[in-house]
């Protein structure tokens, strides 16, 4: 299959444009950036364009935390982003055990439903981690979906905390990119 453009935008840690352009987000970590700059870079490779929220541990939005959303927000309304994807890594500090990927949609957004479900696949396939399912993001109120006039999604790729999870972020940071990037993809072409 040739390489071709796609009329959406995605904004990463940013959105999806109109034309198509996805923003993509991302929390980062030192030394795992690349898992959430790979996925925007697969997205281009795909034809898509990409809007970054930030690509680098160097930010220049508010340090408050809703402020700090809300210019996520702003970003992909301002980029006249098609969709707004954030891709993030979980914690837990209950020493709970908790662990594996979750991904995050509005279930009244059939389209950003489907999106969320061809990522949890995506990843699912991977086999590295517990598969907790996609979710309702009004059940904790994100922000960046619930206040975001943009469709959204946001991706836990695996936690932090649990040093399996964190091993294979690490180390296969292709992979992974890869599989939420098909997820995408694939929920776009059957459109």
């Amino acid at each position: 299959m040739g390489w071709r453009m796609h009329s959406h935008r995605l904004v990463m840690g940013v959105a999806l444009l109109a034309g198509l352009v996805m923003v993509v987000g991302y929390q980062l970590l030192s030394g795992v950036p690349s898992s959430f700059l790979l996925v925007g870079e697969r997205l281009q490779e795909a034809g898509y364009a990409v809007v970054y929220t930030r690509t680098s541990d160097e930010v220049s939005r508010p340090s408050d935390n809703s402020a700090d959303l809300a210019a996520r927000v702003e970003t992909a309304i301002e980029a006249e982003a098609d969709y707004d994807l954030s891709v993030h890594l979980n914690a837990s500090v209950y020493g709970d055990g908790a662990r594996g990927f979750e991904i995050y949609a509005d279930p009244d957004d059939t389209e950003m439903w489907a999106m969320a479900s061809a990522v949890e696949e995506q990843l699912a396939e991977l086999d590295f981690s517990e598969d907790r399912g996609v979710k309702d993001a009004w059940d904790s109120q994100l922000y960046v979906i619930c206040r975001n006039p943009i469709p959204s999604l946001l991706v836990e790729m695996g936690f932090i905390s649990d040093s399996q999870d964190i091993d294979y972020i690490l180390s296969h940071s292709r992979l992974l990119a890869d599989a939420i990037a098909q997820g995408v993809i694939d929920s776009l072409e059957a459109k």
